[in-house]
C-alpha cells in the first residue's frame, strides 16, 4: 500500500466540494488467489445527509484532507453524533 494517501478516519473533502466524510478504509480487492487485499487508491467513505448515513467510494485522487480549521465546523452547530 505504498501509494495510500489516507488513513482510517480521516475527515475528507472531494476536491469539487461536498460534505465532509470519513475514510472507513480502502476497499478490499480479491483477486483469483480468493485473498483480499485493500486497494492502493480506492477509498470506502461514509457521511450523513440530514439523519440518513451514506456511504461510498472514491479514488483517492478524487479527495482531499478537510481543513480543520473551517469556522462552520467549529461551530459547535453540528450534533454530536454527525462529527467526526
Amino acid at each position: 500500500m505504498s501509494n495510500t494517501k489516507f488513513k482510517s478516519g480521516d475527515v475528507v473533502r472531494l476536491k469539487s466540494g461536498g460534505p465532509k466524510m470519513t475514510v472507513r478504509n480502502y476497499k478490499l480487492i480479491q483477486p483469483f488467489d480468493g485473498k483480499a487485499y485493500p486497494s492502493d487508491t480506492d477509498i470506502e467513505c461514509d457521511w450523513f445527509e440530514g439523519n440518513n448515513l451514506k456511504h461510498a467510494i472514491f479514488g483517492q485522487e478524487t479527495l482531499e484532507i478537510e481543513d480543520s480549521s473551517d469556522s462552520h465546523i467549529s461551530s459547535g452547530n453540528t450534533p454530536n453524533r454527525h462529527s467526526y
